[in-house]
């Protein structure tokens, strides 16, 4: 797995948890948080998947178990 990728996955979670933290702010229920972080890290895990190089059979494999 290259190192841009990584680091592009870590940008990504890092301004959905800051999205997260503006958003529980402003409304004052603390339950998007979990939400939003539950959504940005299977976004994240289907992106490192799908971008990842190795044997197709295996990515295809872990997006099933993300997406489930």
């Amino acid at each position: 797995m290259s190192i841009f990728l990584l680091v592009s996955v870590a940008i990504w979670l890092s301004l959905a948890m800051a999205g997260a933290w503006a958003i529980q702010r402003s409304s004052g229920q603390s339950g998007w948080i979990d939400t939003i972080w539950s959504a940005a890290v299977g976004v994240g895990g289907v992106v490192a998947a799908s971008f990842a190089g190795g044997d197709f059979n295996r990515r295809v494999a872990l997006l099933i178990v993300i997406c489930a």
